[in-house]
């Protein structure tokens, strides 16, 4: 895991999986999410980036997207609920028989 703290990245494409980055600025830049490796991202700034889900991120992403498309009133509650779940970052309730999964 690489760590940068307070770098300028302009035009470039950066595979932000596995690295920690502390204040760094974005600018212009290419960037690509694939929910492969835990990431650090703390007090950056993003200007102009174009942003690409792929790999596990991009299958999710796709996954929610098709639920929604299905048109059923309870999947689109669902993809909606879990839209602003992720905006508040916070995790759903459990029901009493579910157990949350350790992250590792």
């Amino acid at each position: 895991m690489a760590r940068y703290e307070q770098e300028t990245f302009t035009n470039v494409q950066v595979r932000i999986d596995g690295n920690q980055f502390f204040n760094c600025r974005f600018e212009s830049c290419t960037i690509e999410y694939r929910g492969e490796h835990q990431l650090v991202l703390s007090g950056c700034h993003f200007s102009g980036c174009r942003w690409f889900f792929n790999g596990p991120a991009g299958e999710t992403l796709k996954f929610l997207g098709a639920l929604y498309a299905d048109g059923d009133a309870g999947l689109k509650k669902m993809v909606e609920e879990t839209l602003q779940n992720v905006t508040k970052n916070v995790a759903p309730p459990l029901q009493s028989t579910e157990k949350r999964p350790k992250v590792v």
